[in-house]
Order: C-alpha cells, then structure tokens, then sequence
C-alpha cells in the first residue's frame, strides 16, 4: 500500500514538472514571436500559455508574465481600445497583486497618452504609488502646461531608490525647464492680427505660405463684391460678400488654430527628445 502511494506521489510531480516545462516552452515561443514583431499572434500565444498555467500550474511568476505581455502586445501594435478593454477586464480580477496592477495601469496609461487623452492617461498614472508610475505622471503634465503638478511628481522620483528613474528624472527636470522657457505663440495675439490684416496671424503662426494665400484669397473676395456692386450686381456682390465674410471669419480663427499648433509642435519636439532617451518608460 505505500508502495502504491510513492509511485502516485511520484507520478503527480512528473505530470505537474511536465507541464510547467510545457508551458515555459510555450511562454519562450511567445517570448520569440513578441521579439520578432509578431504582436498578435504573440498575444494569442500569451493568452494560451495563462489558460494552461490556471488550468494546470500554480506558478504566479509566469502568470503575472503573461497578463503584462499580453497588454503589452496590444500597446505596440497600436490598437490601444483593445489594450482599454483588455485592462479593465483584467483589472476586475482582484487576486491581481499591486505590482502586476501597477504594469497594467501603466500601459493604459500609456495608450492614453498616445491618444492624445492626456488627463485619462495622468488618471491611469495615478493609481498605483511607485516612482516609475510618478515620473510617468509628470511626464503627462507637460502637455496639459501644468508645471506645478509636474514638478511635485518629479520631486517625489528624484528620490527613488532605483538608480535609472533618478536619472529619468533629473532627466525630465530639464526638460520641464526647457518648455516653461520655450517662447510660445499666442494665439489671441494671431487671431487679432488676422483681423486687422488677413493672413498675418498664419505668418505669426510660422506658416508664410498659408497667410499669403488668405491674403490674396480675402483681397480677391472684397475687390470681387465691391465690383459687382458697382455694376449693380447686387445679388451677385451680396452672395460673394457672403462668401468674403466667412473667408474672412476662417482665417482669424484658423489663425489662431495655427498657433496652438505650432505650440504643440515646438513643445512635442522637446518631450520627444526625452523619450527618446528614456526609451524604457514607453515600452
């Protein structure tokens, strides 16, 4: 009888040794398609490896593994609905410990700011307290311009412990300086000299050709109404001087839709340089 016992005690641990290297042999293939580029089918690959490890394997480490991974796949391939879905989903799963949550946050924070959804991602950013989390939220203040909540969250990871986010940080110190020094359009300045003379606030914007252009569009407008209603051509003059009027209103405001532009642009290229040298952060 413990003969018996033995062999099954020993037959349960090969089968369950079996199966864990089963699935790390697995977890390494969609290890090798992740590397190669292969997002979706790595993402698939990923999801079959945790089927097999709740189904089979009580191993925690390559579960957190490929939970990360998986939204990790959905982020480089740039579907960044499917990273939200995905996360939230995961998020209900309340045996997810804090550093796997901390991960997943960061990715949809991360797809949020590749959207352009600047306050979502500093939301995403804020759930979970760890410095690479706090630099990430400093980060976002940049294109919102709110220095002050920056600088608090930059504060906090100068002092981290790990030696590349001090270095980030200080890093991003920098950078902050330079866009509050960053001399930037007005766009209420470019609206109103768009008004007084068409065009004008497109060359203060930075974009010469496009204000030249109204400039002679407006001009060619008015003097065009002006001579039909000489002619008496009234109905004529009144429909072109219609049409001169909301020329005329597009150009002051797309005056001023071309300075927040070119502030957009001139501060992007200051942020890109840092993540450029940050790589890390965004991966």
């Amino acid at each position: 009888m413990r003969a018996v016992k033995w062999i099954l005690l020993i037959t349960i641990l090969a089968v369950s040794l079996g199966f864990t290297t089963d699935v790390s042999q697995a977890v390494a293939f969609a290890d090798h398609l992740f590397a190669s580029g292969d997002y979706q089918s790595a993402a698939l690959e990923y999801k079959r490896c945790l089927f097999r490890i709740d189904s089979t394997v009580s191993d925690r480490a390559l579960s957190k593994q490929c939970i990360a991974q998986i939204a990790r796949c959905y982020y480089q391939q740039g579907d960044y609905e499917l990273v939200y879905d995905y996360i939230e989903a995961a998020l209900s799963d309340s045996s997810l410990d804090m550093e796997i949550r901390a991960e997943l946050n960061r990715f949809a924070g991360l797809s949020c700011l590749r959207s352009g959804f600047y306050r979502t991602a500093r939301l995403y950013f804020a759930r979970n307290d760890n410095d690479t989390l706090r630099l990430l939220t400093a980060f976002v203040n940049l294109p919102l311009a709110d220095w002050e909540e920056a600088q608090t969250s930059l504060d906090q990871a100068k002092n981290s412990s790990v030696e590349d986010i001090r270095q980030s940080a200080f890093g991003l110190d920098t950078t902050l300086s330079d866009l509050r020094r960053l001399r930037l359009k007005s766009p209420a300045a470019a609206a109103l000299m768009s008004a007084m003379i068409p065009g004008a606030g497109h060359a203060y914007a930075g974009y010469y050709q496009t204000g030249f252009a109204s400039l002679l569009l407006n001009a060619a407008l008015i003097g065009s109404s002006v001579e039909l209603v000489r002619h008496d051509l009234r109905i004529a003059g009144g429909t072109v001087s219609l049409l001169a009027f909301g020329w005329y209103m597009g150009n002051v405001y797309g005056s001023y839709t071309a300075a927040l532009k070119t502030n957009r642009t001139r501060r992007a290229m200051v942020m890109e340089e840092f993540e450029r040298k940050n790589g890390y952060l965004f991966k």
